[in-house]
């Protein structure tokens, strides 16, 4: 009897050590319970153009067979339904080049066929998820690199069983990604994600994220009047921000919301006509079907169907190009920023206006957004009742992308104006009526976007748009009756790839010229040579902007965004009633560090 125990002793004890060697793999999370795969998300991957994230990414040289130990991060990352592999090992997918997919975790047969251990995850595990980026290991000479392996004999925690709400810092695998575009270019950072939700969170949780940029530039603008002065100078900025997703996820349906608190430094531009220190950018809150359908509602920023490229960042010097705002003695006119079905693409800048849009998801390559827009853009003091809607629509077939969409808005006064009557006795009243004062801006737009490998991205973006405005009394005011003309194309090369081995290193061009005309309309002789003769209409105002740019940019570690731009600019004006005719032009340079996270 005492021999059976012991040969039963010893089974057992090897039955355990076999356990011990696959690494913890028993409890993998299972995919079958997690994300769709509706949107062919091959790869976790990251964002910008200010609001994006970037992680460190390497390819993995182990065999098929091979089986690679979790780390204990990936039970408490925002997927549990991803396969047991750490984010490294998506590089070469996310890079937008038609790279190899996520690998699945494979169970021995051993494990699948045993329970899984009762004893519950530690605390830690559920509670923060690990912040620190993995580590990249150094490349093999094939040019591959290997994902980090756990610790020698250490414990791996299980997935907690059902929802458990905890804070994260967000990975990759919460942006999603179809051959994005260029590791780190300008597609791959398109704060809309191409109209993909994000961040995707299948699991109720808190995440974390965001971002920090700082640009130190300089520029001159040469003004073509005599009397407008010339600008020489250094400039610096920087942007911050901190954005946090509260998320209910359960089955597929899910209630988010997020925040996006910003530090700002000295930007031209500010939510408030105030220079605002501490800023909100995004606010809001929505409800779906992850892959399906959500409809969301707040403070935020609707489709891009305008791409500039590596350049042109908003609030950047390049970008508001050869200005003569605030230039003493300028005529009241300005170039005409560029119009890509822009009126109600930005967040609102009035802190009574909001947007309401609701996004279907019908095929896995179609995604269509309706974006309203309502409120005042002063309720303490009065200002204007804005009403609009957008709607917006992409074909996204990973290497070819079509956006295109259309807008309108309506705007009236929301304080009636005060006007003195006089009544039937001669004396004078005063009477309140309805002002007649309304604006109304239309367009149309759309962009075309290719991704030939891991090699190039390139662009054509159009749009046109048509203003009119009527003052209190109905009448049109004849200046703010616009017509605006827009386009632009970019290119970007991994040159790294190209040269180097290196994805890390792009180059990128750009340019887009914008024109606009209004409705303020001179007189001019029939004939010039005499005087005699009868007036006839005469010019009308014309504005036109000239922008282009290129870049140079490399990520140091994967981690930080060292780009360099250099700019040029023009602005042609020629104005009725003796305004002139004349163009400005500038020349200027910028280095941005970011770091997202």
């Amino acid at each position: 009897m005492k021999l059976i125990r012991e040969k039963l002793v010893v089974r057992s004890m090897a039955l355990l050590l076999s356990f011990g060697g696959v690494g913890g793999m028993i409890n993998a999370p299972a995919s079958a319970a997690g994300r769709p795969a509706r949107h062919g998300r091959k790869a976790p991957v990251a964002k910008d153009k200010e609001r994006d994230k970037a992680k460190p990414h390497s390819k993995t040289g182990k065999a098929a067979s091979a089986v690679a130990a979790p780390t204990p991060a990936s039970f408490t990352t925002s997927n549990a339904s991803a396969p047991a592999a750490t984010a490294a090992a998506f590089k070469t997918d996310s890079s937008g080049g038609g790279g190899t997919t996520a690998p699945a975790a494979v169970t021995p047969p051993a494990a699948a066929s045993s329970p899984p251990p009762t004893a519950p995850p530690p605390a830690a595990a559920v509670a923060l998820a690990d912040a620190t980026p993995p580590a990249v290991t150094p490349s093999s000479p094939s040019g591959t690199t290997e994902a980090p392996a756990a610790p020698p004999g250490a414990a791996q925690a299980p997935p907690p069983a059902g929802p458990v709400s905890f804070v994260e810092h967000l990975g990759p695998e919460a942006y999603p990604d179809r051959m994005r575009g260029l590791h780190g270019g300008s597609l791959w950072l398109e704060p809309s994600f191409h109209g993909l939700q994000w961040p995707y969170m299948p699991r109720t949780g808190v995440g974390l994220s965001g971002y920090v940029w700082a640009d130190n530039g300089y520029e001159t603008i040469t003004r073509g009047q005599p009397t407008l002065p010339n600008t020489v100078e250094w400039v610096q900025q920087a942007r911050a921000a901190v954005r946090v997703t509260p998320t209910y996820s359960n089955q597929g349906f899910f209630v988010q919301g997020q925040l996006e608190l910003v530090g700002n430094k000295d930007q031209i531009q500010s939510q408030t006509s105030n220079t605002g220190v501490v800023d909100t950018d995004d606010l809001w809150v929505r409800v779906g079907t992850w892959n399906s359908w959500d409809i969301k509602v707040g403070r935020f920023e609707g489709w891009e169907l305008y791409h500039t490229g590596m350049g042109l960042d908003i609030n950047t010097i390049e970008r508001r190009g050869a200005t003569q705002t605030n230039v003493p003695g300028a005529p009241n006119f300005e170039r005409p920023d560029y119009y890509g079905v822009t009126y109600l693409h930005d967040r609102p800048n009035g802190q009574g206006v909001g947007n309401i849009a609701g996004h279907i998801y019908p095929l896995d390559f179609l995604r269509f957004e309706l974006l309203t827009q309502i409120g005042v853009s002063d309720y303490i003091s009065g200002g204007d009742n804005v009403l609009g809607a957008r709607g917006a629509g992409i074909l996204d077939l990973g290497w070819l992308k079509l956006k295109v969409g259309g807008e309108y808005v309506h705007k009236t006064k929301s304080l009636d104006r005060i006007v003195t009557v006089t009544d039937m006795n001669g004396n004078s009243m005063p009477v309140k009526e309805r002002s007649k004062a309304v604006g109304s801006q239309r367009g149309v737009g759309g962009t075309a976007q290719v991704i030939i490998g891991r090699y190039l991205e390139a662009g054509v973006s159009g749009g046109v748009a048509i203003a009119d405005q009527t003052n209190d009394k109905g009448d049109p005011i004849d200046t703010a009756a616009t017509n605006t003309y827009s386009g632009g194309a970019f290119a970007t090369v991994a040159l790294g790839t190209l040269l180097l081995k290196d994805e890390d290193l792009l180059l990128g061009v750009g340019a887009n010229y914008t024109s606009q005309t209004d409705q303020h309309r001179d007189t001019m002789l029939s004939d010039p040579n005499d005087p005699n003769s009868p007036m006839v209409p005469g010019r009308i105002d014309f504005t036109a902007n000239l922008q282009a740019f290129g870049a140079l940019q490399y990520m140091v570690a994967h981690q930080l965004f060292v780009k360099a731009v250099v700019a040029y600019a023009r602005s042609d004006f020629d104005l009725s009633f003796g305004g002139g005719i004349y163009s400005n032009t500038m020349w200027s340079g910028r280095l941005r560090l970011m770091y997202l996270f």
